[in-house]
Order: C-alpha cells, then sequence, then structure tokens
C-alpha cells in the first residue's frame, strides 16, 4: 500500500514538472468545466423529460396517438435547421456582459458555426452571471438546437417563451417550432407555427412549413 501511494505521489510531481502549474490549472479547470456541464445537462434532460412526458401524455389523450411529420415536411424541417442561425440584437446585449471573455468566446464559437464550443462557453458565461439576459438565453438555447441537444435547447426555448415578453417573440416561436418537429411532435410544431403571427421574421418560411404539415396526412 504504501508503495502505491508513493508511486501516486511521484506520477503527481512527474506531472507537474512536465507541464507546470499553469498548465495543471488549466486542466484542472477543464475537468471542472466538464464535470459541471454534465450536472447542468442532467437538470436540463430532468426538466426536458418531464416536459416531454407531459406533452407526450396530453397529446395521446387528445389523439390517441403522436403524428410524425411526412418527407416533404421533413425535408423543408431540415433545409431551415441546415441554414445559418443569426445572431439577434447582439448590440442590445449590456456592455458588462459584451466585455466578457466566455461571451466574446462564445459568439466567437456562435459565429464560426462551433456550436459545441458555444455552448460550452455559453455555459461558463451563465455559470458567473446570476441573472443572463434574454439574448444570452436565446443564443445559448439555438447553438444547443445546433449541436443536437433538443431536449436542453427545448427547456431554454420554452423558459424564454413564459416569460411573455415582446422582445424576440417571433423568433423564439420560430425556433420552438423547429424544435417541436425536430422532435417528431407535429401538433406542438403547428401550434408554434400559427401562434406565432410572424409579420417579418421567417413569414415566408413558417407560412411554407405549416402549410406543408396542414396537406400532410
Amino acid at each position: 500500500m504504501a508503495n502505491k501511494e508513493n508511486n501516486t505521489d511521484h506520477d503527481i510531481r512527474k506531472v507537474i514538472n512536465t507541464y507546470g502549474d499553469s498548465l495543471l490549472k488549466e486542466e484542472m479547470s477543464n475537468i471542472q468545466l466538464k464535470m459541471m456541464r454534465e450536472r447542468q445537462r442532467k437538470y436540463l434532460l430532468i426538466a426536458a423529460s418531464i416536459t416531454i412526458f407531459l406533452v407526450v401524455g396530453v397529446s395521446l389523450v387528445m389523439n390517441n396517438s403522436t403524428s410524425s411529420i411526412g418527407q416533404d415536411c421533413n425535408e423543408l424541417l431540415a433545409s431551415e435547421l441546415n441554414k445559418t442561425f443569426p445572431m439577434i440584437n447582439i448590440r442590445s446585449i449590456d456592455a458588462s456582459t459584451q466585455k466578457n471573455e466566455y461571451f466574446q468566446l462564445a459568439m466567437r464559437a456562435y459565429e464560426n458555426q462551433n456550436f459545441e464550443e458555444a455552448s460550452i462557453q455559453f455555459e461558463r458565461l451563465i455559470s458567473k452571471e446570476p441573472s443572463p439576459g434574454r439574448l444570452v438565453r436565446f443564443h445559448y438555447a439555438l447553438s444547443l438546437l445546433k449541436e443536437g441537444a433538443l431536449e436542453e435547447s427545448l427547456v431554454l426555448l420554452e423558459q424564454l417563451e413564459s416569460e411573455n415578453k415582446v422582445l424576440m417573440r417571433e423568433q423564439i416561436k420560430w425556433y420552438l417550432a423547429l424544435n417541436h418537429l425536430k422532435l417528431e411532435d407535429k401538433e406542438k410544431g403547428k401550434e408554434c407555427l400559427e401562434e406565432g403571427n410572424f409579420s417579418a421574421y421567417k413569414k415566408t418560411e413558417a407560412d411554407q412549413l405549416l402549410q406543408c404539415l396542414n396537406s400532410d396526412q
């Protein structure tokens, strides 16, 4: 046992001597971030599972089945999800947040379509911000949606919608519709498109997708 402990101490000293304190701290920070991200995702997945369970339960009661969407509508959906997600109203974010290192890294990754990295940096930012603004949470949700973390993005988008704010109402409804449809919840997707009352943002695309869903049997 003593030899094993001595070997462990030797290995730790070897790592420190090899990589240096700064690299060791950076590696420890990365490990802590991964652990934090897993915990956050666990909680989001729990909340998402409850939400989806309730939605599916209501859908089963009302329709006695869940509806999937047809090939034509799936192609339209895939086309929209493959488009570049824009950065919206970034200049409206408060100056202190814009100066935040994590925010700058997140937006740089988002602009470069590296949504996994963007999600990581948004998580870091939100963990340090007691009250992250709607725009930060919105772009975090879109990063998760692009990354394919559909349950987590759905929770965040529904939280934003529940706040009942005018800011980005159409954008939130649009991406909620895409999120629901990607999860094969046709009725919830249609509901978002119908309630969106799109006046400018994605109006043509929303009308086209809704028409396809309505004719989809």
